[in-house]
């Protein structure tokens, strides 16, 4: 951008800049309209300009939308569940089906988690085939 020294511009150059800028505003307005039908047009709705409260929802072009999280437990809830469980049980251990049942979670899901999460927490130790136990 070129440097201006205010002091020397005359009434002329202010309407000159006054109009340039105007342009501007309107062709960066016609910019977001375009961008948000196109956007629009890849979410798959209509191509048209928007009408009424949908115009509002539109993000800036770029923006991505909030994830969303699906219904079930909290974050952090299933690992509270087992670590009490696990503490409950004592050295013996609980076996992952007697766990399912009394979390309510799938066993699939128990056994993915001890083995991925599970095997981070070094106080969760295996006693047994499919039975862990708490070492803390």
């Amino acid at each position: 951008m070129l440097a201006m020294d205010i002091t020397q511009l005359t009434s002329q150059d202010l309407r000159r800049l006054s109009a340039l800028l105007e342009a501007k505003e309107k062709f960066q307005a016609k910019l977001n309209e375009i961008n948000a039908q196109l956007v629009a047009f890849g979410e798959g709705t209509s191509s048209g300009p928007a009408k009424g409260p949908a115009r509002a929802k539109r993000r800036a072009a770029g923006a991505k939308a909030p994830k969303r999280r699906r219904g079930g437990a909290p974050r952090g809830a299933l690992q509270e569940g087992i670590v009490g469980a696990l503490q409950a049980a004592g050295g013996k251990g609980v076996h992952i089906k007697e766990l399912s049942a009394k979390l309510g979670v799938k066993v699939p899901n128990l056994r993915v988690w001890f083995l991925t999460t599970g095997k981070k927490n070094k106080s969760i130790k295996k006693v047994a085939k499919a039975t862990f136990a708490w070492k803390g």
